[in-house]
């Protein structure tokens, strides 16, 4: 399965990309904002997104407005 994973802490998002892999999924990319999120699922079209909810600049909902956006 193709993976993009979406998190702000460097050590979770590398942490969960190294465990998908081990299962066998492919991660295409792993970001750190809603923007990139965005633009990297719009560039390798993944099969799932992993998105964490709080990412920055504000750390409320840009994670959740990103996901949004995606799904229109």
């Amino acid at each position: 399965m193709r993976i993009v994973i979406a998190e702000d802490q460097v050590l979770l998002r590398d942490g969960l990309a190294r465990l998908l892999t081990s299962a066998g999924h492919l991660v295409v990319a792993q970001v750190g904002d809603g923007p990139s999120l965005v633009a990297q699922v719009n560039l390798h079209r993944p099969e799932m997104v992993l998105a964490d909810i709080r990412m920055p600049p504000s750390y409320t909902d840009e994670g959740v407005r990103a996901v949004q956006l995606l799904r229109r």
